[in-house]
Formats: structure tokens, C-alpha cells, sequence
């Protein structure tokens, strides 16, 4: 089975509210990604420890393009990717949330993921679509 890593996105996934995420990978690889197939959602890459999480079942094959282009929407990308999520416990005072944005997105106090994603195009790159099968912890 394929694995892919959610490192800091890991709690939007597991609060339901993750079922795309977005990959710098190379077409040979990304091709590999079909519908229907499991994936097992680690925390962080079982090469550094990381714990299953989940089981995905992949919705769509790999689709290269923009969150936003893939799922017709600015709304529905925002959402998938687990971007109101984050925003929503940034807003509830949930520190950690906002130090994850910072650090991995460069998205500043006083800014929100809705913000930063109408800066950048749209996001994206490899696009893999899921649904959670099973939570494994």
C-alpha cells in the first residue's frame, strides 16, 4: 500500500475535514495514484517515525493542475484542503494552529489561509482526492 505523509495538516484530516491535499511530485510518480486505491495517511513519514492515522480510498486518479481549477471553486478548495479548518481554530486562539500556518505556509499573524490562497493562484500542483476509509488511532 502507498503512503502519504500529512505532517502538519494531520489534525484537519483527522477532525474530517481534509480530502485533497496537494503535492510537489514528479508525473511519473503522481501518475502511480489511482481511484479507488487505499493509501495509508501517516502523521509524518514512516522513514522518521511516523504513525498510521488513517486509511484513504483515493475519490479520482492524480490530477495535475490548481486546487481551484480541479474542484471548480475557490469555496470547495478552500474547504478540501482543510483551509477553514485552520482558520477556524486560528480564530478560537489555538496557538499551535497558527505557529503550523506560519511555519510551513509563511502565512503571518493577522493573516488567514482564505487570504493567502487568493494570493497564489489557486495552489496546487498534483492534485490526489480521498475519502477516509478508516481511522487507525
Amino acid at each position: 500500500m502507498k503512503n502519504i505523509s500529512f505532517a502538519w495538516t494531520t489534525d484537519a484530516l483527522l477532525a474530517g475535514r481534509k480530502s485533497c491535499t496537494c503535492r510537489n511530485w514528479e508525473r511519473a510518480y503522481a501518475e502511480r495514484f489511482k481511484a479507488g486505491e487505499l493509501i495509508a495517511a501517516y502523521d509524518r513519514s514512516p522513514r522518521y517515525k511516523g504513525t498510521q492515522i488513517a486509511t484513504l480510498r483515493l475519490t479520482h486518479d492524480a490530477t495535475y493542475g490548481t486546487l481551484i481549477d480541479t474542484l471548480g471553486s475557490f469555496d470547495a478548495a478552500y474547504e478540501a484542503e482543510g483551509f477553514a479548518y485552520y482558520d477556524e481554530q486560528v480564530a478560537a486562539g489555538n496557538e499551535k494552529a497558527r505557529k503550523a500556518i506560519e511555519r510551513n505556509l509563511g502565512v503571518e499573524e493577522g493573516e488567514t489561509l482564505r487570504d493567502w490562497l487568493r494570493y497564489t493562484a489557486g495552489w496546487g500542483e498534483w492534485i490526489v482526492r480521498f475519502e477516509v476509509v478508516e481511522f487507525t488511532q
